[in-house]
């Protein structure tokens, strides 16, 4: 049986142009959550939702706002819940680490499968865009609190990874894809660091 895992977590973007003259880092520090433990997302049916002015994440979401803890979501939204330890459903909405990458206090998550993100090849006002202007430098991704807690004990939608003595071979699969132009880079390399 095959078990799709939907939730990873996309924690810090570094993006810099092709020659290395301009490099940032894209978080999710903004717009900053009016609390603790909250998430919020401000998605429009089949749209884009604009993190930055080089990030655009596509959603297909049936609701706005504040997530329900039972609505149905497909799609990226930003949370700072740092809860690490509850199982279950009910924590869907924290990252596994407790914290975004770079100490940040707050993340963005991704809901679902098939989901992408745009870097936008601008770089200010009168430049065409070009297939290698911009590119992602790193990208740190997490799993959700959920996803890895099923992992490492099991529950009742899936047993815990290796069985009772450790030998069953399971396997969690991030696949990454690189695109110029909506066409599949067939060169493009992606390189794991850590895991």
């Amino acid at each position: 049986m095959i078990k799709q895992i939907l939730i990873i977590l996309i924690l810090l973007c570094s993006l810099s142009d092709t020659y290395g003259q301009s490099s940032y880092t894209e978080g999710f520090d903004h717009p900053l959550l009016p609390g603790p433990g909250m998430d919020y997302t401000m998605t429009i049916d089949t749209g884009d939702y604009v993190i930055s002015p080089r990030l655009a994440f596509p959603t297909d979401s049936r609701m706005r706002g504040r997530k329900a803890a039972d609505s149905t979501y497909m799609g990226f939204n930003y949370s700072n819940v740092s809860d690490s330890v509850t199982p279950g459903i009910m924590n869907d909405r924290a990252a596994y680490p407790g914290i975004g990458a770079n100490g940040s206090p707050q993340y963005g998550m991704a809901y679902g499968q098939d989901l992408g993100m745009t870097v936008s090849p601008h770089h200010g006002p009168g430049r065409k865009p070009t297939k290698d202007a911009t590119h992602i430098h790193r990208l740190h991704v997490a799993n959700a609190t959920i996803t890895a807690l099923s992992m490492l004990h099991g529950d009742s939608t899936a047993k815990k990874f290796g069985g009772m003595d450790g030998s069953d071979p399971d396997w969690l699969l991030l696949t990454i894809r690189t695109y110029a132009f909506a066409n599949p880079w067939s060169d493009s390399i992606i390189r794991i660091d850590s895991v």
